[in-house]
């Protein structure tokens, strides 16, 4: 017999409790790493996209990250408190603007594949490696069948 952890009917409850969990999860490893002064949970995958290529629009940032442009706005808000970004207007468009890392996002850098493996170890210690990319494909197939707005 299901139980409420098993019970298909209540994937929608699961993986709300999920998505309240995670932030509690990293903000840990980000501790665990030492940058809890400065880093905050979900600012990594913007460091990283940064990290690839910087000087992004907000816009690109969005879609390359899956989320809303006012979520990333009020991310990239944090992180340049936090003294990782500097936004600055773009040359190529009045209306944009392009985010820049600053020294001490590129300190945050070297840190941050510690952080994933740290969260990963987290997400996955119940699961076996078929498990997890069973699960990853998964979950994958759902994000990109939901509606963005």
């Amino acid at each position: 017999m299901p139980t409420p952890l098993t019970d298909s009917k209540n994937l929608p409850v699961l993986l709300y409790r999920l998505g309240q969990a995670m932030p509690g999860m990293v903000a840990r490893n980000i501790k665990a790493a030492g940058l809890e002064r400065k880093l905050k949970p979900g600012m990594g995958p913007i460091l990283r996209v940064l990290e690839k290529a910087d000087g992004r629009r907000i816009t690109e940032l969005a879609a390359e990250l899956g989320l809303s442009h006012v979520a990333v706005i009020g991310m990239v808000r944090k992180m340049e408190a936090a003294g990782l970004v500097k936004p600055k207007d773009c040359v190529d468009d009045g209306r944009a603007t392009r985010i820049w890392l600053t020294a001490a996002g590129r300190k945050m850098l070297p840190k941050l594949p510690e952080i994933h493996a740290l969260n990963h170890a987290a997400l996955t210690t119940a699961l076996s490696a078929a498990e997890t990319k069973q699960l990853t494909t998964l979950l994958g197939r759902v994000l990109a069948a939901l509606p963005t707005q």
